[in-house]
């Protein structure tokens, strides 16, 4: 789990105070018995740390929370503290000697009851937009609200921080203030903030995407591109927190690997599935995309299916993996003979074409055997599939480009099979130098799912360092990855390319 109560050091705050470093509202009145403060990189020197609680301070001198040479945690316990509900904590570093402390912070307040709270209520606020993006300091999972317009962002990419690729927004105006929000990007625990007061809760979540197959090597004839990984299903799902758990288990869905590319004469491998993310005990599932099938030779091989939300069970909830088969099938609640799904299942894959979802991801490309190959479905809500690899042929001096990933968030027409690609550009294909690798998906700038990644590009040049292209990436959250091009010459040598990675999903839990 991403800490919510967390925020990196950097190296210009060695020789200051730091008013603020964690905020955050009490969620209940009660006797606090314990306060730890953790820090997950490398400190030296002498750092004092102090507690304001409704503006007063808890400790002085000596006795307030100090980090001493390379210790990592400072504890204050055996205390009892009285608070009321929506008092304001305020964690603050109030006093360097020669001192950094750089990697998260943590700050843990256990309670009487033994429950610990270490999620923030109000994230912390800055005035406008243009504010936000000058942000330097933030990491995976911090959470930003902007006071002009109200809506809360959690930070997606630190390393585009200026840029809206980098943030995704999670409640709109109003949002966020009084809320509790625990964000997942990995497994962990679900601490219920109001067990036995009932209260509103919203689960929101996206299945990680399938890993797009490896391209096939070939000496002969014609070749195909792996196909393309399905897209992770976005699941919403409403709960009171009387009628859970204190806790619940979180499990996140891990994007699917790509499959390798065939570095001899033969097939490529499949890409692997996308897992399911799943709150408590399989209640509320949003399924992983199908893993893109691996290259076969003289085949037609079909998209894998888009994951599927559902109720109750995990079981079915992932989308098939890609095949030579005739239907493949998204995960969820079907739709047969597969076509587009306006439900919760995921779009599945057929001679027709790979089909959009709309609560569930959108399939992966379809690749044939010498031909173009197909691009993506799309999806409303989840992530979109990726891209079939491209394909060859010697004799007939064809290399065909990577098809396009699956985009998301709308389309003109359900019923249009044309309505397709719209995510990551697939990759050139080449008769005389390596083809160009599939565009990675984009990232969702909202918690919906992302783009799937473009198919690489098929070549027929010689050479062992020219090779079929590798498919892009499945944007983060959900979004399925591209197959890898086909290679094809009578020398033998080069390799296929690697089917692209499905991208992680995500699970956020907003209790009003």
């Amino acid at each position: 789990m991403i800490q919510d109560l967390q925020k990196i050091f950097n190296d210009d705050l060695r020789a200051t105070t730091q008013q603020g470093v964690v905020r955050f509202e009490m969620p209940r009145a009660g006797t606090i018995t314990k306060v730890r403060l953790s820090v997950g990189g490398h400190t030296f020197g002498t750092s004092y740390f102090n507690i304001r609680l409704a503006g007063v301070a808890l400790w002085s001198g000596e006795d307030r929370l100090k980090l001493v040479g390379s210790a990592t945690v400072a504890v204050k316990d055996a205390l009892s503290i009285a608070c009321s509900q929506y008092d304001v904590l305020r964690l603050d570093l109030e006093q360097r000697s020669q001192a950094l402390v750089s990697g998260p912070v943590t700050l843990i307040v256990t309670f009487d009851d033994g429950v610990e709270f270490q999620e923030p209520l109000l994230p912390e606020e800055v005035a406008d937009e243009a504010a936000r993006y000058a942000l330097t300091d933030k990491v995976l999972g911090d959470i930003v609200k902007e006071t002009d317009t109200g809506v809360t962002y959690i930070v997606i990419d630190p390393n585009q921080l200026d840029d809206p690729a980098g943030w995704m927004q999670i409640a709109g105006s109003g949002g966020g203030s009084g809320a509790d929000v625990q964000v997942f990007t990995s497994d962990g625990t679900w601490n219920n903030p109001s067990p036995s007061t009932a209260r509103a809760g919203r689960v929101i979540m996206v299945g990680g995407g399938g890993g797009g197959g490896g391209g096939q090597f070939h000496t002969a004839g014609s070749g195909v591109g792996g196909s393309g990984g399905g897209g992770g299903a976005y699941g919403e799902f409403d709960f009171l927190t009387t009628n859970v758990g204190t806790t619940e288990s979180v499990t996140v869905g891990a994007g699917g690997a790509g499959g390798a590319g065939a570095a001899s004469a033969g097939n490529g491998a499949p890409g692997s599935p996308g897992g399911n993310s799943v709150f408590g005990s399989d209640v509320f599932v949003a399924g992983g995309g199908g893993g893109g099938a691996a290259s076969n030779s003289g085949s037609t091989l079909q998209g894998a299916g888009g994951g599927g939300a559902q109720l109750g069970s995990s079981s079915g909830a992932v989308g098939q993996n890609g095949s030579t088969s005739t239907n493949v099938f998204g995960g969820g609640p079907q739709v047969s003979p597969p076509t587009h799904n306006l439900g919760m299942g995921g779009g599945g894959c057929s001679t027709s074409g790979s089909w959009n979802g709309t609560e569930g991801g959108g399939a992966g490309g379809r690749a044939s055997a010498g031909a173009t190959p197909g691009a993506a479905g799309r999806s409303l809500y989840g992530g979109g599939g990726g891209g079939g690899g491209g394909c060859t042929n010697i004799g007939g001096i064809v290399a065909t480009a990577g098809a396009a990933g699956g985009g998301t968030g709308s389309w003109n027409a359900y019923s249009v099979v044309s309505q397709q690609g719209g995510g990551g550009a697939g990759g050139a294909g080449s008769t005389t130098v390596s083809a160009s690798p599939g565009t990675a998906g984009a990232n969702s700038g909202t918690l919906r799912g992302s783009d799937g990644g473009g198919g690489g590009g098929g070549t027929i040049a010689a050479g062992a360092d020219r090779n079929g292209g590798d498919g892009g990436d499945g944007g983060f959250p959900g979004g399925g990855g591209g197959g890898g091009g086909s290679k094809g010459h009578g020398s033998g040598t080069g390799k296929g390319g690697d089917g692209g990675d499905g991208g992680d999903g995500i699970v956020v839990v907003v209790v009003f």
